[in-house]
């Protein structure tokens, strides 16, 4: 457990002590010595990495397959599903390949979980076309859809309408313009992989740019049919849409189901390599989880570079 706790320090942005290669060193002697937290960061890590590196992704994998083996309730996350939509035939092959090699000391590997997960995910992917994931022609800095999809695509069923809202509440903004006003450095998000970066920094001018977007997004609204099998919300409908998914069969339907996406159209700054992007999402009994903040576009990837403004609340019983 020490060696996790050193590893998670060092891979903190906000210690003065960040140090990735420090990190991976310390998290993987930690998972040597099976602890399930250290398997599960490290695959987060490397499909982090994998922005610059693609062979990453495939040890990004390789741990998520190990931590789902030592730990079940890491399986109940879409990690191990997301990660594979990023990598093709050949390079699952080679994952596998892996896995065989690790089994003599991680003798938990289940192969036969590993196969059965990507057959599932090729049978699924046939049989439905909601899981076909739609281009994204509104420049989604985060793709809803896809989340949307991933969440219940495995669990053999599928909902039938994916949710999202036409406007962002005003005083989400509000407290967005309220950060920006104030300052104009911002902490490095937790997965963001730059040693060098302490703080992410924005100009005046820019400042000036943020502020005045943010207050024209509160005029913004999203179409309905941005998606296939979508309908989109008002504010006032988003409680009785939770009243109609609470009828539906299982605890599973009425879990995955039931997110009301909300999203807002990036404001975008030097030249197109940075954006500032709110990724909301509402679960059953419409208890809020959301981060707004910036991302940085790396090898045409987006990936998080610092946090603005976030809120979690606790599920409502």
């Amino acid at each position: 457990m020490a060696e996790y706790v050193t590893g998670f320090c060092y891979l903190n942005p906000e210690s003065e002590l960040k140090n990735d290669s420090l990190a991976e060193h310390y998290l993987i002697s930690a998972a040597e010595k099976f602890n399930p937290r250290a398997m599960g960061l490290l695959s987060v890590y490397y499909f982090q990495k994998g922005i610059e590196n693609e062979k990453l992704k495939i040890q990004a994998l390789v741990w998520a397959e190990i931590a789902g083996a030592y730990d079940p309730a890491f399986n109940a996350t879409t990690t191990r599903i997301l990660i594979r939509s990023y990598l093709n035939e050949k390079e699952l092959s080679e994952v596998e390949n892996i896995l065989k090699d690790k089994k003599s000391k991680y003798d938990k590997i289940n192969l036969d979980a590993f196969y059965k997960l990507n057959k599932q995910i090729k049978s699924t992917e046939k049989e439905s076309e909601k899981t076909k994931i739609p281009e994204n022609k509104y420049n989604l800095i985060e793709n809803p859809y896809r989340d949307w999809v991933y969440r219940w695509k495995l669990r053999e069923f599928e909902c039938d309408t994916m949710y999202y809202t036409s406007q962002i509440e005003p005083a989400v903004i509000d407290s967005a313009l309220n950060k920006i006003s104030k300052s104009r450095t911002f902490e490095i998000s937790f997965l963001y992989n730059n040693d060098n970066l302490k703080t992410f920094d924005i100009t005046k001018d820019e400042q000036n740019y943020l502020i005045k977007e943010l207050k024209q997004l509160k005029n913004h609204r999203w179409a309905a049919g941005m998606f296939p099998y979508s309908k989109c919300l008002e504010q006032r409908e988003i409680q009785p849409t939770f009243n109609i998914t609470e009828n539906l069969q299982t605890e599973n339907e009425k879990n995955m189901c039931s997110i009301v996406y909300t999203f807002s159209k990036p404001i975008f700054i030097r030249n197109g390599t940075i954006a500032l992007y709110l990724d909301q999402k509402r679960y059953r009994t419409n208890y809020t989880q959301l981060e707004f903040g910036f991302y940085k576009l790396e090898n045409n990837h987006w990936g998080k570079i610092a946090n603005v403004y976030q809120y979690y609340e606790e599920q409502k019983n």
